[in-house]
């Protein structure tokens, strides 16, 4: 309140005590490289399971999943082609990591966005919008059940204008950017 004459009263300054919080545990995880590598072909594998099966990140499918429980964050680094963007949702879905939520994967464009949805639920035998959807500028392919999403960064940019703490992807590791568009 000013006092008289138009003057403000000086300042008090107040500490504030925060409760200590343990450190964030973060890592830069390395995707294996090099070409595609051919699995050994076993009986009742689809054709979509044994391709799975040669991406280089399938070799490192345990560990990464182990590191992944053990991580409040992680940056993953692959090569193009390695299985980041279409494997890391499906190990984390099978692993059990996001199933109390959405693992959200965001895209720089929207035909990256629908063409990734397609080709993970065809992988997952699914009807698209069911287990895997997505959600792109006028057109949003989700459902209850959905649990793997494919949105562009814009998409995301609305949805935590809405919701600024992301409740519905908060509560697990799940938000993978296969862009680099954004921060």
């Amino acid at each position: 309140m000013p006092q008289e004459g138009g003057e403000l009263p000086p300042a008090k300054r107040v500490k504030l005590a925060a409760a200590p919080s343990p450190a964030p545990r973060r890592a830069m995880l390395l995707v294996p490289s090099g070409p595609k590598r051919q699995p050994p072909t076993a009986p009742g594998l689809s054709s979509g399971e044994t391709q799975r099966r040669s991406l280089p990140i399938f070799q490192a499918r345990g560990a990464l999943l182990s590191q992944l429980r053990s991580l409040d964050s992680a940056v993953l680094i692959g090569e193009t082609g390695s299985g980041k963007t279409t494997q890391i949702p499906q190990y984390l879905y099978e692993g059990g990591i996001g199933r109390q939520g959405i693992i959200a994967v965001t895209q720089p464009r929207r035909v990256a966005a629908i063409s990734l949805a397609t080709r993970v639920s065809d992988e997952k035998k699914a009807e698209l919008g069911k287990l895997v959807g997505y959600s792109v500028r006028f057109e949003d392919l989700t459902s209850e059940e959905t649990r793997i999403k494919f949105l562009t960064d814009g998409m995301l940019l609305r949805e935590a204008i809405g919701d600024p703490l992301l409740r519905e992807i908060q509560g697990h590791p799940g938000l993978h950017r296969g862009g680099s568009s954004t921060a």
